[in-house]
């Protein structure tokens, strides 16, 4: 649980300072999981986005959680083969 405390307005304003202590959980990513940003095919997005996105995101089930799972998952695939990871490297 976030611990927050309300300091002192800021400046002559009617804003208060809040300091918060967050605990967060992180995943820890190795280097050859890293994407290479600069080595990018930065062309072929135009042509793997070129999908009907009505028949993906209307046909039933059409709940947007199922929506997103879709969008998500169509995203991350075209992130894997667009842009290499140092993994793809040593290959």
């Amino acid at each position: 649980m976030a611990e927050i405390e309300y300091l002192s307005s800021l400046g002559m304003s009617n804003h208060t300072v809040l300091q918060c202590n967050l605990q967060l959980d992180t995943i820890r990513v190795s280097a050859e999981e890293k994407f290479k940003l600069d080595n990018g095919d930065y062309e072929k997005p135009r042509e793997f986005l070129h999908i009907d996105w009505e028949d993906i995101l209307v046909n039933p089930p059409n709940d947007v959680d199922t929506m997103w799972e879709r969008l998500k998952k169509i995203l991350l695939e075209g992130i894997n083969e667009i842009i290499p990871t140092r993994a793809d490297e040593k290959e």
